[in-house]
């Protein structure tokens, strides 16, 4: 009993040490940034998640990144497929990486993920698009306007492009900004989540241990007391024997022996003398 129990007690840290329970799939958007989308998957191990984008020519330029934040050498194949199932893009254990999409067709392209060739660890992967999709919608309201000095000042017109740059250039800054601070975000609450994991896992090994020691005490306790009362039983079953083989042989030295034999010896004499002997005259 006590090593089934012990038995037990090991399955269930074992057990409870290598199942590790995860989100599968979480998702970062970010609000000041609507022609982009971003997302942090958990890829399991002997799996490949695939997640499909409707694109159009007119959402060029599509920027691709992806970034493996945790998980055994940090690797992962990735493949990006055209509507037509066509490979536009192909990596074997990458990292990370920033890619342009040529989007030549409007339709559903695939952007897939495979951790088929790892046996055990899961991969914690975030990747992203951005692409000029609702781009209207962060262009102020003199964007595309001519203004009083363009119309009366023709020197100007290259302070207005300068500035169109400008802003463009803000905004891929601040995508990118946006990037850092989403995969910053994702890589330090996994490392929180790896560390709580720890605690929680190595208290769980010491109340399990505490409780395996109880058990193997009060088996212990158990067993010696049944080993001290068969040995006290047989104890008093070897004394018990030896007492009657001592009153078997010594039973001539008991009073009541001596008394039945005095008196089986005096009835003896008293019969013999009672018995008449024969008159035999010569």
């Amino acid at each position: 009993m006590m090593y089934l129990v012990a038995w037990l007690s090991i399955t269930f840290v074992i057990l409870m040490i290598s199942v590790k329970t995860k989100s599968s799939q979480s998702e970062y958007c970010s609000e000041l940034c609507p022609n982009s989308v971003a997302f942090t998957v958990t890829i399991l191990a002997w799996r490949e998640e695939c997640f499909y984008e409707f694109l159009t020519p007119s959402d060029l330029p599509v920027t691709f990144s992806y970034l493996v934040i945790t998980g055994g050498r940090l690797d992962v194949n990735v493949a990006v497929a055209a509507p037509g199932g066509e490979l536009i893009y192909m990596e074997y254990l990458a990292r990370q990486d920033t890619y342009d999409l040529p989007v030549d067709t409007s339709g559903i392209y695939k952007f897939c993920f495979s951790n088929k060739f790892s046996w055990i660890t899961e991969k914690l992967v975030y990747f992203g698009l951005k692409f000029t999709q609702n781009d209207d919608i962060l262009k102020p309201d003199w964007y595309d306007k001519p203004t009083r000095l363009e119309e009366n000042q023709g020197n100007l017109t290259q302070l207005e492009v300068s500035l169109k740059q400008i802003h463009i250039n803000l905004g891929d800054t601040q995508d990118k900004c946006d990037h850092a601070k989403m995969t910053r975000t994702s890589e330090e609450v996994a490392q929180q989540e790896d560390v709580v994991y720890v605690i929680l896992t190595f208290k769980q090994i010491q109340i399990t241990s505490i409780l395996l020691i109880l058990v193997i005490m009060l088996g212990q306790v158990i067993l010696v007391k049944k080993y001290v009362t068969l040995q006290l039983a047989g104890y008093v079953a070897a004394e018990g024997k030896s007492l009657l083989r001592e009153d078997k042989r010594d039973w001539k030295y008991f009073p009541e022996t001596f008394k039945s034999r005095n008196l089986k010896f005096e009835f003896d004499q008293r019969n013999s003398a009672k018995v008449k002997k024969p008159n035999v005259s010569i």
